[in-house]
């Protein structure tokens, strides 16, 4: 790999090197790019390190930061992007890894002649060790190029390490949300101007495992509110009326569920103050 990386790749880590390990190995055996590895790590332990080292020690260049104290996402991802050399950002979580040894190749040639463009591509999902896979069809496709504020109702491009965009973006993750930071990223890249491509290969691999964001008690219903409210006001406001019922309609469904009929009223109003 040449001292000026053309990608470079964030991989934000916390307590685990099971998967990271083979992440790194996929990484490396990336073909025809050149890279940089910038790995920032929420641990407390120094599992993470010892395995940085093992590969530094066989030949392997990896730029390794410390967070002390912890930051947390999504500020270990944006301090993984503020570190980063290459012209293009590719963030990989510790629990994912490639399935290509041209999967970087491939999403380059998708953007490479324009810098204002970024790409997305199909993956396995690993949850439990039931492997599914995250595809999109044209329609819905076609319905995020059209209006990309659909992505509020549903995600359809998947997590922050689907993508790969320019560094010229400059943008970083939204630090007071979690749960739907990736979709405000998005947004912030169409917002610029940008426009996005699909690859329709599986290219990587992504573990979900049980304690992950999406899959427990830490995004409750108040939680949930707060997001999307913050992401109503930021984007939603000021589309035409009846594209902002649609979308008032869509979340009232996502995060209210009334237990009984006697609740609708109670849940309608404490929605309405945040949202409408």
């Amino acid at each position: 790999m040449s001292n000026q990386p053309l990608i470079s790749i964030c991989i934000p880590t916390y307590n685990q090197t099971l998967h990271l390990r083979k992440l790194l190995n996929t990484t490396f055996s990336q073909k025809d790019v050149t890279f940089e590895i910038i790995i920032t790590d929420d641990s407390s332990t120094n599992d993470v390190a010892e395995l940085v080292n093992e590969f530094r020690n066989n030949g392997f260049t990896i730029s390794y930061h410390k967070n002390i104290p912890a930051l947390g996402a999504p500020k270990n991802w944006n301090y993984g992007i503020a570190l980063a050399k290459g012209d293009y950002i590719k963030i990989m979580h510790h629990d994912q890894w490639f399935e290509d040894d041209f999967a970087l190749k491939k999403l380059l040639d998708k953007i490479i002649n324009d810098k204002k463009t970024f790409v997305f591509c199909a993956a396995l999902s690993n949850f439990r060790n039931e492997i599914t896979e995250f595809k999109i069809n044209n329609k819905d496709l076609k319905k995020i190029k059209y209006e990309p504020e659909n992505l509020i109702l549903a995600n359809l491009i998947g997590g922050p390490t689907a993508i790969m965009y320019h560094k010229d973006a400059n943008i970083f993750y939204d630090e007071k949300i979690i749960w739907l930071v990736d979709v405000e990223f998005y947004l912030q890249l169409f917002k610029k101007g940008f426009k996005i491509e699909y690859i329709d290969e599986i290219l990587y691999t992504s573990m979900t495992d049980a304690d992950s964001l999406t899959n427990n008690n830490l995004i409750d219903s108040e939680k949930q509110l707060y997001e999307y409210s913050y992401l109503f006001n930021k984007y939603i406001k000021q589309l035409p009326i009846l594209k902002r019922i649609k979308y008032v309609i869509g979340i009232y469904k996502i995060v209210i569920l009334p237990i009984n009929k006697k609740s609708y009223l109670t849940q309608f109003v404490r929605f309405s103050k945040r949202i409408v």
